[in-house]
């Protein structure tokens, strides 16, 4: 029982709120945890079967690893498998995203370079700009995958009108439409107040290895516990040559999406350093 529904990227696009929203729909059983790693880290039938023990019949079997994104391994294991999956992928400004993944590497003390150092170390193939090549990534899938099997939502669209595109996303996957509840945004940036939980959490995540049918409730009082050790991330404004710089490696990745699309993305304007700074700020953390 291979999953038909894969919500494949982009880390920090609003996937964990998409996830959540999803788990309502009666006709989807979704994994128990966000992120499995089904085709790469749990690559076993067993393995995957315990992400879904909670099965009841239901029409669409789905996940959420957006790892997968810029992995050529979880790709063809996938088209191996399971190749009518469903992929779905939101996409938001990759400028924004780009922000908004340095800072929650940095709330989880998993960066500590400057943002500047990071950036101009220019590597594509690292975290800030490989999950950020939407267009060269998809691409990967659609070497694999028919463009019918894949459902693109932009993440500032979605943001205006949640139930809209949530209507588009189960017509996609073929089920009933239904009024989604709690759309509010899941997995908000926050900074640690206490140098040492991450290191712990990470480790209690790592070695402790629980059941499956009580992972998501370890996990749900883990997660209560850090956030009563965090407080919001103190962001600092992005400069305008900065965002120009980014915006300039990505523009491509942009064209490549909009020509999928056969539209163009609000991210077209986004060139406009002033009309976006504001956006730039409020996305970090989603």
């Amino acid at each position: 029982m291979w999953p038909n529904l894969v919500i494949a990227g982009a880390p920090k696009c609003g996937s964990t709120t998409l996830y959540n929203l999803l788990k309502q729909h009666p006709d989807i059983c979704m994994s128990q945890v966000k992120e499995p790693r089904i085709y790469l880290d749990n690559w076993h039938q067993q393995a995957q079967k315990e992400h879904f023990t909670h099965y009841n019949g239901e029409k669409i079997i789905g996940e959420a690893s957006v790892c997968y994104a810029h992995s050529s391994l979880a790709v063809s294991r996938m088209a191996q498998v399971a190749p009518h999956t469903k992929l779905v992928f939101i996409l938001k400004n990759p400028v924004h995203r780009t922000y908004s993944h340095y800072w929650a590497r940095v709330r989880r003390r998993r960066e500590f370079r400057s943002w500047q150092k990071a950036i101009y170390q220019q590597d594509l193939r690292e975290y800030l700009y490989c999950n950020s090549l939407y267009f060269t990534n998809i691409s990967r899938f659609l070497r694999h995958f028919s463009k019918g099997q894949v459902h693109i939502i932009i993440f500032e669209e979605f943001k205006k009108s949640p139930q809209t595109h949530l209507d588009g996303l189960t017509e996609f996957l073929g089920v009933e439409s239904m009024q989604f509840s709690h759309l509010a945004h899941h997995n908000k940036g926050s900074k640690y107040t206490s140098v040492m939980l991450p290191s712990w959490s990470q480790k209690i995540r790592a070695k402790i290895k629980l059941p499956n049918k009580v992972r998501p409730i370890a996990g749900a009082t883990l997660r209560q516990f850090e956030r009563l050790l965090t407080s919001p991330v103190n962001v600092k404004a992005i400069k305008p040559y900065e965002y120009q710089f980014l915006w300039a490696i990505f523009e491509e990745e942009i064209k490549g999406i909009e020509g999928l699309l056969g539209q163009k993305t609000p991210w077209s304007a986004s060139n406009k350093f002033e009309r976006n700074m504001q956006n730039t700020l409020n996305n970090v953390g989603n």
